[in-house]
């Protein structure tokens, strides 16, 4: 077994244009990107995973 770590980088996202089509306040965008993303990421692969029959594996993704 092995745990494996992975690294994705979102370069150049217009926060802007997020916070206005999900009415959100400018300051707040990021922290809505971030959870949108992780929590998407890690379901994504989770299921991926699941349905190649590794429904032990833990998925865990979170923001630094």
């Amino acid at each position: 077994m092995a745990d494996l770590k992975f690294t994705v980088e979102v370069k150049d996202m217009p926060l802007a244009a997020w916070a206005d089509e999900y009415g959100i306040e400018y300051e707040k965008a990021r922290t809505d990107f971030e959870e949108f993303v992780t929590s998407n990421l890690q379901a994504w692969l989770h299921q991926q995973l699941e349905h190649q029959g590794y429904s032990s594996v833990v998925v865990e993704a979170r923001t630094q």
